[in-house]
């Protein structure tokens, strides 16, 4: 019998710091932390799993990590760190399609092209939100196509003071609207 049939790639417990490095992904910056590989075929899904306390605290601390040379190559893989991240992952999100390759990965925003999105608090339109998002990019958009993120309590405090207790003041709401054809029809 072949012995190399037998054998299986298996993660080894290693330090944090030695296998992933974390880093602010801007200098001066710390809302997005950069999480990359120091050698090759770190096993990502194995990592977070063994790491998901000291990333839960980065993302309470600083609001995002990016993980980014791990060599995912599907949804799959996608979907399964994703679940190493979370217990339970969200499933019921109305507005997009699924995709075909699992019940809880959603493909792309359905938008033209030519618009983009801007900055918004995602989910807050339902009555129930996950606690944390993850995106993934399986196939990189030929320009453009960046995921921008905003801090929106750093922006509402960088706000004048008198802005702010102006806006209070009226009631400023974040209102969605939802267009014919475009979005959902409810």
């Amino acid at each position: 019998m072949d012995m190399r049939r037998q054998m299986r790639r298996r993660p080894v417990a290693m330090g944090t710091d030695e296998v992933v490095r974390l880093v602010p992904l801007l200098p001066g910056q710390d809302l997005i932390w950069l999480a990359t590989p120091t050698t090759d075929h770190v096993d990502l899904t194995a990592w977070v799993g063994s790491a998901r306390g000291h990333i839960d605290d980065l993302l309470l601390h600083h609001g995002a990590v990016l993980f980014r040379g791990f060599g995912l190559r599907s949804a799959d893989d996608f979907a399964a760190t994703a679940a190493a991240l979370c217990e339970s992952l969200y499933g019921d999100y109305g507005d997009l399609p699924r995709e075909a390759v699992g019940s809880k990965i959603y493909g792309v925003t359905p938008y033209p092209v030519n618009l983009s999105i801007l900055f918004h608090n995602e989910s807050s339109h339902l009555p129930a939100w996950p606690t944390k998002q993850f995106f993934f990019c399986l196939q990189p958009a030929s320009r453009g196509g960046a995921t921008p993120l905003v801090d929106c309590a750093a922006l509402y405090r960088a706000l004048p003071p008198p802005l702010r207790e102006r806006f209070e003041h009226l009631g400023l709401r974040y209102v969605r609207n939802f267009i014919p054809g475009l979005d959902v029809p409810w």
